[in-house]
């Protein structure tokens, strides 16, 4: 028998004013943190402003990697929190379908938030309409939740996601843990057809451009880098405007990390696993602009928050 018991920390009190009545758990695709390498001109401005916007008033930490390759594995481990080596497929187990007393989002039931998950696209993929109801989410939202709006071949675009995962917010009655799975940064990189690139291999940072293997995979890339920024943008300027945002902790991460195709010298790849982790709440965090340099992956997560 296996059994994971997490120990309340001191660090409500070091951190948080209050309880938060709400917690948004937002698991980005593909960001990966080595973009913040590249500071100088206005590249950041351009591809992840609202993101940078947001770790200027966060709680964020500098050495923060992927526990797993993939997007599914990084979600069972940090739903289960059970650590696997690299090679162990541990969404393929018959052992995650069992009803697995505690997981992250019953240790959150148990703290008093009803669990909710969100995600862009089908819940059909890898059966997810399966797998989060059994580790403990209420209820399950998809691409079938969200209708008379543009789709892609895999879901719908993130501005649609998020207005679904703000509405709820707004008419929640009980405090909620979402957990929120973006997609619009994933190929084929479907975007809303009207949305500009605002960086392309043309005028990319010199240092960036000479990375670069093939030019039109970068340019997609980087049109939906930007607009994942902008639509997570779009979420907090209505979230800013709304009642709930004041009793809400948001936590923005990545299900990975990615090489955008570039090219990486051996010694550098280790940046490849390296994500974004930002605690984010004006109202009810202590500390703001604050990076704390200790190591963590997702298996930190459940027992951090």
């Amino acid at each position: 028998t296996f059994h994971l018991e997490y120990q309340v920390p001191a660090l409500k009190e070091k951190y948080l004013k209050q309880k938060p009545k709400h917690i948004v758990f937002i698991f980005m695709e593909s960001q990966p943190a080595w973009l913040s390498n590249y500071k100088k001109g206005d590249f950041l401005h351009k591809i992840r402003k609202n993101l940078e916007q947001i770790k200027k008033q966060s709680l964020s930490f500098n050495q923060f990697f992927q526990a797993g390759g993939g997007t599914l594995n990084n979600i069972i481990k940090i739903n289960l929190s059970i650590p696997t080596n690299k090679h162990y497929r541990t969404a393929f187990s018959p052992e995650i379908y069992k009803p697995f007393s505690t997981t992250f989002p019953r240790i959150m039931e148990h703290r008093g938030y009803r669990p909710l998950f969100f995600y862009g696209g089908s819940l059909a993929w890898h059966r997810l309409n399966h797998l989060m109801p059994k580790l403990g989410y209420q209820e399950i939202f998809g691409e079938s939740s969200i209708q008379d709006v543009p789709k892609t071949r895999f879901g719908v675009h993130d501005e649609d996601l998020f207005e679904l995962v703000h509405q709820k917010l707004k008419q929640a009655k009980h405090p909620t843990f979402s957990f929120v799975m973006t997609l619009s940064n994933h190929p084929p990189y479907g975007v809303p057809k009207n949305f500009i690139g605002p960086v392309t291999s043309s005028n990319a940072p010199p240092k960036l451009k000479e990375r670069i293997l093939d030019e039109d995979n970068f340019n997609k890339r980087m049109r939906a880098l930007a607009y994942a920024d902008e639509a997570l943008g779009g979420f907090f300027e209505k979230a800013m405007k709304s009642p709930y945002f004041k009793e809400t902790l948001f936590v923005l991460t990545a299900d990975h990390a990615n090489s955008m195709a570039l090219k990486w010298e051996p010694e550098e790849r280790y940046q490849l696993r390296k994500i974004p982790l930002f605690f984010y709440s004006p109202a009810l965090l202590k500390t703001s602009n604050t990076v704390n340099d200790n190591f963590g992956s997702h298996l930190d997560i459940p027992p951090t928050i």
